[in-house]
Formats: structure tokens, sequence, C-alpha cells
């Protein structure tokens, strides 16, 4: 199950496998990531989208009730809004809008971080 998800783009089925997470967010994580980068949403997985996360410095956990968890290079949690920030950032897009992608966070973690 492991090298099919890293070498695919998660299918709905295949996120639901994953223990935890929101599909929600990481699917929007990934649609953000293809637009700032100019790819083909379908040509984006996951593991293409924490590496880029890894490059900014964040560490998203997908384990988590409620919504995905991001962590700054100190491990202090951030909230989604400021991780998506520092992505577009990270990767030279840092005036992209990401307020298209906001309503899709799970739970409270813009609020209360």
């Amino acid at each position: 199950m492991k090298e099919e998800i890293k070498n695919k783009k998660m299918t709905d089925n295949m996120m639901d496998m994953v223990s935890g997470g929101s599909n929600r967010e990481s699917e929007s994580d990934m649609l953000m990531y293809a637009r700032m980068t100019g790819k083909d949403k379908d040509s984006v997985v996951m593991d293409d989208v924490i590496d880029a996360y890894r490059n900014a410095k964040i560490k998203v956990e997908l384990n988590t009730d409620g919504g995905n968890v991001y962590k700054n290079g100190l491990g202090k949690r951030i909230s989604r809004y400021k991780a998506l920030v520092l992505l577009a950032r990270s990767v030279g897009k840092g005036d992209f809008d990401i307020s298209g992608y906001l309503g899709d966070t799970e739970s409270d973690n813009i609020i209360n971080p």
C-alpha cells in the first residue's frame, strides 16, 4: 500500500485507507500546490506536497482527528493558514491567493493553532 500511495495520485478509496488525517485538507493542499507550480493536478501526489512542505521547513502530520496538523521547524504547531503562506513563499509564489483553499480547513486549526 505504501508504494502504491507513493507513486500514484491518491484516489478517494486510498485516502480513506490512510489512518486519520483530513481528506479535504490533503486534497486541497495538492490542488493548491499544483496550481502554484503550474502542474497538472492529476500528476501531483501527496509526497510532492509533503516534500514541498519539508523544503518550507514545515512538518505535516496527516494522522490526526479533525484535520491535519502543521508544525514549523521548531516543532511548534502552526495554523493551516500559516502553513499555506509559508508553502507559497517557499515555492516562490508568495503572492499566490490562498484564500480559495481555506474553506477546506477542518476543525478550528486556523483560529486555535
